[in-house]
């Protein structure tokens, strides 16, 4: 039997198609992790964007911020008074209300914590403008506020029928827990969801290594003889289909487990335990 499984799995590896494809793959998941990295973009310390490796060193840097009721009123008060200072402030919205500079050397570089505020007090609404939302909101509790803006998206869910009334109820316990967030860099755990979908191609690239393994020998007409051995419709068949299931592992895993390492030793893990800007 272990011969067999040995026999079978030379032939697939010894195929020049399976090679190609096998290597055809892996350069097409390489140049999609270089043109995420070439994409991947941050806020210097002066506000201005940066891009490529340069732009994941400074994202690997980035400290990280505990979402507290004192560090959400600091900040939402700290651009409150830019706002009403006349060497700060400027009439335009695009800018929020900050003049270019302010805009890039505090708005800019600290967007992430600016978004999760305005969501947490204002959810998907709209109609106010983030200076708005932080003159209505000073001195509301952040986790409070959290709550009720999940509440009511949740609300939202039920009526169009996306939820059930029961899951919106499971979703607000587990929501109670919620008081410790962190806000940092997670641009590994995110261009890793991102970019699942390219990983679809294993695959096809599963299908080519091991469709010969069982319509070759029929077209070459080799299974008429092949049935007609002694173990040709038992250790055979099994041999067959164990290599198969070891290959399809082995692939899947191989290039799962690369695509991941090359992300991670370039944007490293950290940011696995922060919160999106989001609710």
């Amino acid at each position: 039997m272990r011969q067999l499984v040995r026999y079978e799995w030379k032939k697939i590896w010894g195929s020049r198609l399976n090679q190609l494809t096998v290597l055809g793959c892996c350069m097409f998941l390489l140049f999609c992790v270089y043109s995420v990295i070439a994409q991947t973009h941050a806020a210097d310390e002066k506000g201005n964007s940066v891009y490529g490796m340069e732009a994941v060193k400074i994202l690997k840097e980035m400290p990280t911020v505990p979402v507290t009721q004192e560090n959400a009123e600091q900040l939402m008060q700290e651009y409150l008074d830019c706002t009403e200072d006349p060497a700060m402030n400027s009439d335009k919205a695009e800018t929020n209300f900050l003049n270019e500079e302010v805009y890039k050397t505090l708005y800019r570089k600290n967007r992430e914590f600016f978004s999760l505020l305005t969501a947490n007090y204002q959810g998907s609404s709209r109609e106010l403008n983030i200076k708005e939302v932080f003159q209505k909101s000073m001195g509301k509790d952040f986790y409070k506020s959290r709550s009720a803006q999940l509440a009511i998206e949740l609300d939202g869910f039920v009526k169009t029928g996306m939820i059930l009334d029961s899951q919106k109820g499971y979703w607000i316990k587990k929501d109670e827990r919620v008081r410790d967030l962190k806000l940092g860099s997670f641009q590994f755990w995110k261009d890793m969801i991102d970019s699942a979908g390219w990983i679809m191609l294993i695959m096809p690239l599963i299908c080519v290594g091991i469709a010969p393994m069982f319509a070759g020998e029929y077209q070459t007409g080799a299974a008429s003889m092949l049935l007609t051995m002694r173990y040709g419709k038992s250790r055979l068949a099994r041999a067959k289909i164990l290599t198969a299931i070891l290959y399809a592992t082995t692939v899947y895993w191989g290039i799962v487990l690369t695509y991941a390492g090359i992300y991670l030793m370039i944007f490293g893990p950290q940011g696995g335990n922060h919160s999106y800007t989001g609710l």
